[in-house]
């Protein structure tokens, strides 16, 4: 078993190393932090450290990192406003085959069907129903 101060070092470069990452849970993951940290201060005076050398130790590395969690912040900000618009469950279309909206979308979420007509095995992978009219008929 790691001795504690060893511990403590561990949990607060893990919570370092996550605060600036750009993901949903970001301002939970920042609050558990600073609750850590408030906590490791308290602890350590409470063990017979000074209380205002805890206090003020662990205000200087909340504020050392506070930076790096709003850059991060807002870095998943971002990421989430250019994502808004995308279809993650939508088949990827190659560049430059598009064809007009009418003849692409014979089935709601396979707008790709039609850059499979030359592939008859692959298509009927994809389990939809009506493949085999679908590939007699070219668009």
């Amino acid at each position: 078993m790691p001795p504690p101060l060893l511990l403590l070092l561990l949990n607060r470069r893990t919570y370092q190393r996550a605060i600036v990452v750009p993901t949903h849970s970001l301002e939970l993951i920042w609050k558990n932090y600073e609750t850590f940290e408030n906590t490791t201060a308290a602890a350590t005076s409470s063990t017979g450290g000074s209380a205002a050398t805890a206090k003020t130790f662990s205000t200087r590395v909340l504020s050392e990192q506070r930076p790096r969690f709003q850059a991060a912040r807002m870095a998943y900000r971002e990421r989430k406003r250019k994502m808004e618009g995308i279809d993650t469950a939508a088949l990827p279309v190659p560049p430059g085959r598009f064809k007009p909206a009418g003849l692409c979308c014979a089935f709601p979420n396979r707008c790709c069907l039609w850059f499979w007509e030359g592939f008859p095995a692959q298509i009927m992978l994809l389990h939809v129903p009506d493949i085999p009219a679908y590939v007699g008929t070219k668009g």
